[in-house]
């Protein structure tokens, strides 16, 4: 997954957040945060504001476009999770699950 496909991802389960809270969820340095964040912005995926309570600070949303390609994302997403999953039984399922819950936490 790109780092733009994760930061839209982000933004696709909340309806916006500050670039601090991105880099923290990302882990990524500002520089890198702001190069992505240009490149979104760019494709009209996403889109900076300023925080009306915090001159600092810079609250990014989803754009109209980006929220329509997100769902598409998330669609396709689905249909390669249920064909990546189908020969598994729901045991099987939940404990692929567990274990990549155990990887993604370190």
């Amino acid at each position: 997954m790109t780092k733009g496909a994760r930061f839209s991802g982000i933004l696709f389960d909340r309806a916006e957040v500050t670039s601090s809270e991105l880099g923290a969820r990302t882990e990524l340095d500002s520089a890198t945060l702001t190069g992505i964040l240009d490149r979104l912005e760019a494709a009209g995926i996403a889109e900076r504001k300023p925080n009306p309570t915090d001159r600092r600070a810079i609250r990014i949303h989803l754009t109209e476009r980006g929220k329509e390609v997100g769902k598409e994302v998330s669609r396709l997403m689905g249909l390669a999770n249920a064909e990546f999953l189908e020969g598994l039984n729901p045991s099987e399922v939940k404990e692929l699950k567990r274990l990549l819950a155990k990887i993604r936490a370190k």
